[in-house]
């Protein structure tokens, strides 16, 4: 008998707050060193003053946008040169890309136990669609 593959799709609810703590382990620590800023350009329901977006549980209960520049892959180390927007379709895109090529760090989400290494690999599948850098 030939074996044929089986290919099983299961839902997996992601929450904001799994968002949350994956912005958060990108943006203070794990992609700091190709990330070189994070601009929320558009909220639904903008963050209070004097508190960073990505830290805020209203900002993910509508739609938005945040514009993230870093280094362009293609360019020298440091160049800055790189920018994509971050919205919802994008970390979508990112959680797709995220379990289909890093299982291993999308197991960390579904666990909810996220560190700044989980977060750097989402944030280059939802913005470069894979790992580019190291």
């Amino acid at each position: 008998m030939k074996n044929i593959p089986l290919i099983v799709q299961v839902p997996i609810e992601i929450t904001s707050e799994n968002i949350q703590n994956l912005l958060t382990s990108a943006f203070e620590g794990g992609a700091n060193y190709w990330v070189r800023s994070v601009n929320l350009d558009r909220s639904d329901n903008p963050p209070k003053p004097g508190l960073v977006w990505w830290g805020t549980d209203e900002v993910f209960e509508g739609d938005f946008e945040a514009t993230i520049t870093f280094d362009d892959p293609d360019g020298d180390e440091g160049n800055g040169e790189g920018s994509a927007k971050l919205t919802w379709e994008s970390i979508h895109r990112g959680l797709r890309v995220m379990a289909r090529k890093e299982p291993h760090h999308f197991a960390d989400v579904i666990r909810n136990d996220t560190d700044a290494v989980t977060g750097d690999v989402f944030m280059q599948c939802a913005l470069l669609g894979g790992v580019v850098y190291g």
